[in-house]
């Protein structure tokens, strides 16, 4: 996988974390979530399910051996998904991309702005994105 940090002064910090071999590591289990790649395969046997339901359907039938891995909570995610129900257009993996979205879901101007984006998105519409106290336009 693939991991990073905001600021590049943390990573010497997440290269020395890396780098510990997991049998140093004193941890008793690994929390689990499946790539895009994953739901994808599973929501082309249950077609036209809706994301949310996809979501949950897949967490209650996955099955993680020995208990040395458990599935990681996916409630924001799921509580994304149910927000972007309703926005048409968005395919799987759109919404697959938005649900990982880094959001506070207590912060309802920030959940806002997310199913405004999603909605202009989904309408190839420009968003305008604040950057450095200056407006940019991006095209998506």
């Amino acid at each position: 996988g693939y991991a990073t940090c905001l600021e590049a002064k943390d990573l010497p910090l997440l290269r020395e974390a890396v780098a510990v071999p997991l049998s140093d590591m004193n941890t008793p289990m690994a929390g689990l979530f499946p790539e895009f790649e994953h739901l994808e395969m599973y929501a082309s046997r249950l077609p036209g399910l809706p994301f949310p339901q996809l979501l949950e359907k897949f967490a209650e039938e996955s099955r993680l051996d020995d208990g040395k891995y458990f599935f990681c909570k996916q409630d924001p995610m799921i509580a994304i998904a149910k927000l972007l129900e309703n926005v048409p257009g968005l395919s799987v993996k759109d919404r697959y991309n938005f649900c990982t979205a880094p959001v506070d879901l207590r912060d309802e101007v920030a959940m806002a702005a997310l199913l405004d984006y999603a909605m202009k998105y989904c309408s190839v519409i420009m968003v305008a994105c604040i950057a450095e106290k200056s407006a940019v336009s991006v095209w998506i």
